[in-house]
């Protein structure tokens, strides 16, 4: 591990290198040491720091550990620049872009071309409750809904989907609180729209 004299460097390279343990012993310690520092609480904006945390969110829950990705959405989050950080790197990650990206620089480019469609369909299938990933999943979705108005309308069946198995898991799910605002902010949108569970000719078309 390279030296470094800042404490949250430090942080997020040992929880990331103890996450990728394959035989899950590391959940012990890695759990708390995290939520210790407070690493997650220490963003006040997009930095280099912030994918290498997200990272290590992912890794707890990979350890068993939920908790500490939960605490990645509702602390690493202060601002606009994060959020669309989140959107553009999920989009990468499921192939909404073509182009290979060289660093993480991507992350902050605020007018995208991609559309999200993709994005938005990966989320949906996933939006149930046997995920690891349930709370990521829910605010990516509710990021982007928000920022790319009218998508849900571009393909009416997953719109659909989406409103059928937002209400399961809102009614059903151990999700954290600011999951279910974020749900019942996602339905009330979608009600709002128009959308209905309901199929109507246009959808066959």
């Amino acid at each position: 591990m390279i030296a470094s004299s800042n404490p949250l460097t430090d942080d997020v390279q040992a929880c990331f290198l103890a996450g990728l343990d394959p035989t899950g012993q590391s959940a012990r310690w890695l759990g708390p040491i995290a939520r210790r520092s407070q690493f997650f609480a220490r963003f006040s904006t997009w930095s280099p720091l912030w994918p290498a945390a997200r990272s290590v969110a992912v890794s707890l829950v990979n350890q068993g550990d939920p908790q500490a990705l939960r605490d990645f959405i509702a602390r690493a989050h202060p601002d606009e620049a994060c959020e669309t950080a989140g959107l553009n790197y999920f989009a990468y990650w499921v192939g909404e872009g073509r182009d290979r990206q060289r660093d993480d620089l991507f992350m902050l480019d605020a007018s995208p071309s991609w559309r999200g469609g993709r994005l938005l369909r990966h989320l949906v299938d996933r939006l149930d409750l046997d995920r690891a990933f349930l709370d990521l999943n829910v605010h990516t979705l509710w990021a982007l809904l928000a920022a790319r108005h009218g998508l849900v309308h571009d393909d009416p069946a997953i719109g659909r989907r989406l409103l059928h198995r937002a209400t399961q898991v809102l009614d059903r799910a151990d999700v954290s609180t600011q999951s279910r605002r974020e749900l019942a902010s996602i339905l009330y949108g979608l009600r709002m729209s128009g959308l209905t569970a309901e199929e109507t000719d246009h959808d066959r078309r």
